[in-house]
């Protein structure tokens, strides 16, 4: 009877695992409160992500013929990580409008603006928000589409579509690159109002694994496919070829990884979050209630529904802004090339009721028969 040793090893990483993140739970139900219910159920809906990595590469572990199939769960798992996070610096804010504001009130310029290039990361503040959402949309769905594509060219033992299931993996892992230093630049205007949820720390932790799986998911496919993969020790009498007993080693290396992650996980992601003071007179978009501080307000079951529910992703793209946008004059000879010489400023404002939006019409309607404005605004829908 053959017994598999390798994974008999890894289910004891894999259960710590799983250990560690119920015990982030548990803390976060202990410290549950209106005010801050939202942002506890985005934290810990990031920090789902290592047992949901450890399980998928567990069964690819046990069952390495499907291992690039679930890949794909592992892809799209990734994308949502980095989206959650986002919408949780969002949320802390108080909503998209305020986040915009908060941008526009820095004039520190983006990293890769000053280090790069500044078609990635333009100076306008209310289009590098609209673009740091598109990347993380592709990081989500156009990755989990290149990812399938990978799995089913897989399957064939031609040369071209190795090649291809190369090319597939190898773009797939340039998306990431693009969202994670989007959401990298994203953070780095707005650090110092992250500081009530611990976002350095768990930028940092959720930065590191989604790397750590995706580079070396990469390194073992190509070693797998061009050099043939090697045998392991575990794997000698198990007659599994060089190739599966690559993945395996890759799969029982980041579960064991991701045990180590998931200790500096707990500190991070069981702390107790504050909210954050308002800023401004600006009133938030109303994605952070400001009920009394209650605890306890839902029972446990509902908040592991709350925290798994990964189809909620209203809020990981931040795309549904109650963002009103008007037009105030610009300096037309602004010599220092900024992006809105020659046009009007997008100054964001917040929802109001009916009667301030007919009297900011009448302003509006004033407001232009003084000037004339030379491009249109975009303005982010409302859900």
């Amino acid at each position: 009877m053959n017994v598999d040793y390798l994974g008999a090893f890894s289910s004891i990483f894999l259960a710590i695992v799983f250990l560690l993140y119920g015990a982030i739970i548990y803390y976060q139900y202990g410290y549950l409160s209106n005010k801050s219910m939202r942002l506890q159920v985005l934290s810990t809906r990031s920090a789902a992500c290592l047992p949901i990595y450890s399980i998928l590469l567990y069964i690819s572990l046990l069952y390495p013929h499907n291992y690039e199939f679930l890949q794909i769960g592992i892809t799209f798992t990734e994308g949502v990580t980095l989206s959650t996070f986002f919408a949780l610096i969002v949320v802390n804010i108080g909503g998209p409008s305020k986040t915009v504001q908060a941008m526009e009130e820095r004039d520190d310029k983006l990293v890769c603006t000053k280090r790069l290039c500044a078609c990635c990361c333009p100076e306008n503040r209310f289009i590098f928000y609209k673009k740091s959402v598109w990347r993380l949309f592709h990081c989500v769905c156009t990755r989990t589409l290149l990812t399938t594509a990978s799995a089913i060219t897989s399957l064939f033992p031609s040369s071209l579509a190795q090649i291809l299931t190369l090319l597939f993996s190898a773009a797939s892992m340039v998306l990431l690159i693009y969202a994670v230093a989007s959401l990298i630049n994203f953070y780095d205007l707005l650090y110092d109002l992250t500081v009530n949820v611990h976002g350095l720390s768990k930028l940092l932790m959720i930065k590191t694994s989604v790397g750590f799986a995706a580079i070396l998911h990469v390194a073992a496919t190509f070693y797998a496919t061009i050099a043939g993969g090697y045998t392991s020790q575990f794997d000698r009498n198990a007659g599994y070829s060089p190739a599966l007993s690559t993945k395996r080693a890759y799969c029982s290396l980041m579960i064991i990884i991701f045990d180590a992650f998931a200790i500096v996980f707990f500190f991070s992601f069981a702390a107790k979050m504050d909210i954050l003071q308002k800023q401004s007179s600006i009133p938030t978009d109303d994605v952070v209630h400001e009920e009394d501080e209650s605890t306890q307000t839902i029972s446990f079951c509902q908040f592991l529904m709350e925290i798994h529910k990964f189809y909620d992703l209203y809020p990981l793209l931040a795309i549904n802004a109650k963002l009103s946008t008007t037009v105030v004059p610009v300096d037309l000879n602004n010599s220092e090339g900024s992006e809105l010489s020659g046009y009007h400023k997008i100054v964001t404002l917040p929802p109001s009721d009916k009667s301030s939006n007919d009297e900011r019409a009448r302003e509006d309607k004033e407001m232009s028969n003084q000037m004339k404005v030379s491009s249109s605004i975009p303005i982010l829908d409302e859900v």
